[in-house]
């Protein structure tokens, strides 16, 4: 009696064990297929006419694909716009795309955020909704801290440059450390403009941690910043294409600037911010750990998978000839079916890297600090090549007005 019982209870054992195996195989492999693709959301013509309505045709096709993309890659998109509009002088298009964007990112990274989606193991990471690499993050603080500076609100300016330190900070491991310095910078000249010369201190202080050859600003009156280069790549590389990597943006021959004020000299301007370095060197990236993960997650559960299946069927076959009880011949049986649900949430784990990525980024930011009379002056800015040759054709020439008792800022982008 008590011999029946425990195979009874044996058995209830292992079926309980299979269901459960079998159940989670079922979740993992819901909606599994291979790499997915994304068709165009469909939008009705009326809806696109008025959200087209009133905006630039140089931006008709970004806000088309800003539509039928949905929200999968709404952040992406506004970033884009954003940049592109601040570009063509459409600033409340820009501050609009801009301040969407960082809504977007602020449910995941946002302070006190859980991010569980992004730890997903079941979610392809090109799937996800578009949130953007540390470095792409810290951009689009930097972008809307810009234009806070040029409309003269310099407590939101310095408030966007943190919160873009902020993002930096979540790449790391521990969440408390940034080296993105061109933050530190313009978080710096936020202070001087505002008149609080301790906070500068700071700010310029811990930059020159970073920069320790570039002399921070103290009484000019205009800093000018200049962008360069393409923005950096993101390619799937190992296993699986499990790995994100990143690769500098390419074609472009500018890599140093320079300024002509006026009548005076042509002056250098300082590289303080390698955009590419900024995304290739995230060794505390939570996202390259997640997928890392992934893969390795993928290939140990069809591992083990396959050592458990082989041992259930060799268990069935040998059963009979050792007067195995059915409770053993169901051990063996459900010791193989576990195994091959094993394989199939291996093969359901998806490491595929996310390389959607920010294309209108720069690739190298500089600064340079000067001090200029009040009223209108000429700028001119040239770039130069790897041989310091004048790269043709790329001259710009812009009107720059500077005002009198503030701390003025002018923008740049090469392309």
């Amino acid at each position: 009696m008590n011999s029946k019982r425990a195979r009874l209870k044996m058995l209830s054992i292992v079926k309980r064990f299979v269901v459960i195996a079998l159940a989670a195989s079922f979740l993992s492999l819901a909606g599994c297929s291979n790499r997915q693709t994304f068709a165009k959301l469909d939008i009705p013509k009326s809806e696109m006419q008025s959200v087209l309505a009133g905006k630039p045709k140089q931006l008709h096709a970004d806000y088309i694909k800003l539509m039928e993309e949905g929200v999968r890659n709404q952040v992406l998109n506004e970033m884009q716009i954003g940049l592109k509009a601040r570009q063509l002088g459409y600033t409340d298009l820009a501050d609009e795309a801009f301040d969407n964007a960082l809504a977007g990112i602020e449910q995941i990274y946002g302070p006190g955020q859980q991010k569980a989606d992004v730890r997903s193991l079941w979610i392809e990471e090109g799937a996800k909704n578009f949130k953007g690499e540390p470095y792409e993050r810290v951009m689009a603080y930097y972008y809307r801290g810009l234009s806070y500076f040029e409309q003269g609100d310099y407590d939101n300016a310095r408030a966007s440059f943190r919160g873009g330190q902020l993002q930096d900070a979540f790449a790391e491991d521990n969440q408390n450390r940034c080296d993105f310095a061109l933050l530190m910078y313009l978080d710096g000249w936020c202070s001087l403009a505002g008149n609080d010369s301790e906070l500068a201190r700071q700010s310029f202080e811990e930059f020159s941690g970073f920069r320790p050859s570039i002399v921070p600003p103290r009484s000019q009156n205009l800093l000018l910043v200049v962008e360069t280069g393409k923005s950096p790549r993101k390619v799937a590389d190992g296993s699986g294409h499990s790995e994100l990597k990143f690769r500098r943006g390419r074609n472009f021959p500018e890599l140093y600037a320079e300024v002509c004020i006026d009548d005076r000299p042509c002056q250098k301007l300082d590289p303080v911010e390698d955009i590419f370095w900024q995304s290739s060197t995230r060794g505390g990236r939570q996202i390259d750990k997640l997928i890392g993960r992934k893969a390795e997650f993928r290939s140990s559960a069809i591992a083990v998978g396959s050592v458990l299946s082989d041992m259930g069927s060799t268990g069935i076959i040998y059963a009979p000839l050792f007067n195995n009880s059915g409770a053993a011949t169901a051990i063996t049986g459900g010791l193989s079916i576990i195994g091959v649900t094993a394989m199939a949430i291996g093969q359901s784990a998806k490491p595929h890297a996310d390389t959607r990525y920010w294309n209108n980024l720069p690739d190298t930011v500089h600064l340079y600090p000067l001090t200029l009379s009040p009223g209108k002056h000429t700028v001119k800015i040239r770039y130069r090549d790897k041989n310091q040759a004048i790269v043709p054709q790329m001259d710009s020439v812009e009107s720059v007005t500077v005002k009198q008792g503030k701390r003025n800022l002018h923008w740049v982008k090469s392309r």
